[in-house]
């Protein structure tokens, strides 16, 4: 299985981790369904969602992630924090 070490900023007001689509795509995690989701500024984006595994000091679980677009913030949520 292929991996990738990311440094993100931990966000638990965010419900899911949000990844960059291009290393999704690399790493060949599947979206499984979309998503509509409200910014801070209020507009409303639609992204494509699906699930990877996190690793954290040896742990591992599976999370929820959004394909986040290019300008997204990246983030790792509530659901991969309490996965672990």
């Amino acid at each position: 299985m292929a991996s990738e070490e990311l440094i993100l900023l931990v966000n638990t007001g965010a419900a899911y981790s949000w990844i960059p689509r291009k290393l999704l795509e690399k790493l060949e995690v599947k979206p499984t369904s979309t998503a509509r989701f409200k910014t801070i500024k209020g507009d409303i984006v639609v992204r494509e969602m699906g699930y990877a595994f996190a690793e954290y000091e040896g742990e591992t679980a599976p999370t929820t992630i959004v394909f986040a677009d290019e300008g997204d913030a990246l983030v790792f949520g509530l659901h991969g924090l309490e996965s672990l």
